[in-house]
């Protein structure tokens, strides 16, 4: 209490309440708005996908196993410009495993390199930049079935079992 002044507060105003935030009677609108700005930058990620499999039997135990992968977000993989051109992100890579399964073409571990998103598909263009496919020679017994791993340190990951069945 103040002899002249009456009640009053020492130590000066509250930061946060009077320079940071709005006023309380805004504070409210404000958070949705920018609740609504986070989502809706949560929804253009990219996102990987196994957008689909093949399963060929090219032999006596011998088999070629296709699978095809989306980015079915908005953004690429790489996410911006900056990370594409200074090459700042991991590729996509492709895991084929399974028990008896034996790859015949090389590793079982597969670069994928990077995909576009749904953000820079054009009408007319030839070729969708937002998808690839990658495929293995396998040997392995009829029935056997193998998984496939896809995956990306900012599109996440996509598993697929697929069973190797002579069509």
């Amino acid at each position: 209490d103040h002899p002249q002044l009456g009640s009053v507060e020492l130590g000066g105003f509250n930061h946060l309440h009077s320079w940071t935030n709005p006023p309380l009677s805004m504070l409210c609108d404000e958070a949705d708005r920018h609740a609504d700005f986070a989502v809706g930058q949560a929804l253009a990620a990219p996102c990987l996908q196994v957008a689909h499999t093949a399963v060929e039997a090219v032999g006596d135990g011998t088999w070629r196993v296709t699978v095809g992968v989306a980015n079915t977000g908005f953004l690429p993989t790489t996410v911006t410009t900056h990370a594409a051109v200074h090459d700042l992100v991991r590729p996509i890579v492709a895991d084929l495993e399974g028990p008896d399964v034996r790859v015949l073409d090389g590793s079982a571990r597969r670069s994928l390199g990077q995909l576009s998103g749904s953000s820079s598909v054009r009408l007319g263009a030839l070729g969708t930049p937002d998808r690839t496919t990658c495929s293995w020679l396998i040997a392995a017994a009829s029935g056997a079935e193998v998984t496939v791993t896809v995956r990306h340190q900012r599109a996440g990951t996509d598993v697929v079992t697929i069973s190797l069945e002579p069509m």
